[in-house]
């Protein structure tokens, strides 16, 4: 579980450094609120096994920039969900942040 746990760590660290360093470059361009600048998946292993995914889209506004991710981890019985919503104005400020889990384990 602590590999787990550092391999989530990491990913959410890449995505949230890769965010942070893509956003300046298009800060500038003018856009429409739909336009996706990035978007893609990411997956978590143990050894061979898929355990978790990410996925987490990029767009690009006169208003700023948006960035959702969803990521779903499933490994045996426990199951576990987490989205989140990153507003930012065209400054790269922080206009909005909201994050929510949710996490069960079935019984049989």
């Amino acid at each position: 579980m602590k590999i787990f746990r550092a391999k989530l760590l990491y990913g959410s660290a890449t995505l949230a450094a890769y965010i942070l360093l893509i956003t300046p470059a298009f800060a500038k361009e003018k856009a429409s609120p739909e336009n996706t600048v990035d978007s893609g998946s990411f997956g978590v292993f143990n050894g061979e096994h898929r355990v978790a995914t990410e996925i987490f889209s990029i767009a690009q506004g006169p208003d700023g920039s948006v960035v959702t991710s969803e990521f779903k981890s499933e490994q045996g019985e426990q199951k576990a969900e987490q989205s989140s919503r990153l507003e930012l104005t065209p400054s790269v400020e922080l206009r909005e942040y909201t994050s929510s889990r949710r996490r069960s384990n079935l019984l049989v």
